[in-house]
């Protein structure tokens, strides 16, 4: 434990809660970290992403969901002294599909060879489910949003019907707007089945966020009870730009 603390106060950083340094030492001390080639006995924190540095790879995983896939595939990541830089997984029924962006240090496997590992028969043996696996352009895979933009939170809640997601979509598209994230679901309300959609937009420079959110109230009109939420979209971390 005093190691670890050593380790964080010797990067700047304030010692770790003690919840958060149990936690982490139980990994320091595991037979996986130790069997890791890129991490050097005296620095257990030196294949942290330097600043400059960009994702390799992105892996995509789609699978039925049960306890531990998450983990399974972040271990494997971590046996080849991997780095996750961002993720997203959702669940759907009872599917998983899950993003990573990864890094992995000059002195690990190149990003071919995690390719082929991850992509292997005994990789989805091991995991249950199928892993894919595309290299990334590291001149242009960036965190950075986008400078043009604003960012508008957008949610929606009307009764179903069939092609809701069509429909806005394809009006966002047609003013030039994408689309972050997005998500949907119907709940059941008294006797109907109801919508909700929620999404993050980008709206480029030049087009009035007003007149998109006079169109998309369109599906809130006829109903008392439906509801539309446009608004400014405040992150709560900034992302990083590599």
């Amino acid at each position: 434990m005093a190691r670890l603390r050593r380790v964080a106060s010797s990067r700047g950083a304030h010692a770790l809660p003690r919840e958060a340094a149990l936690a982490y030492s139980r990994i320091l001390s595991t037979p996986l970290f130790s069997t890791v080639r890129c991490f050097h006995p005296s620095s257990p924190l030196e294949t942290s992403i330097p600043p400059g540095e960009v994702p390799q790879i992105l892996i995509s995983a789609l699978g039925a969901h049960r306890a531990g896939a998450t983990r399974d595939l972040t271990a494997i990541l971590f046996e080849q002294g991997a780095s996750v830089a961002s993720t997203k997984k959702i669940m759907v029924e009872d599917h998983f599909a899950m993003l990573l962006s990864v890094w992995t240090p000059p002195e690990g496997p190149s990003p071919d060879q995690l390719l082929k590992l991850l992509t292997s028969p005994a990789t989805e043996s091991r995991l249950g489910f199928p892993v894919s696996v595309k290299l990334l352009e590291t001149n242009s895979a960036s965190g950075a949003p986008k400078d043009a933009n604003v960012q508008r939170r957008l949610k929606i809640q009307c009764p179903q019907k069939p092609g809701i997601i069509l429909a806005v979509t394809e009006l966002l598209r047609d003013r030039g707007c994408t689309l972050s994230s997005i998500e949907a679901d119907t709940f059941a309300k008294g006797d109907e089945i109801w919508f909700e959609i929620q999404g993050v937009i980008d709206i480029p420079d030049g087009i009035e966020p007003a007149a998109i959110e006079k169109e998309l109230r369109f599906w809130t009109s006829s109903n008392e009870d439906a509801k539309l939420v446009f608004d400014e979209y405040l992150r709560a971390v900034t992302p990083i730009a590599y």
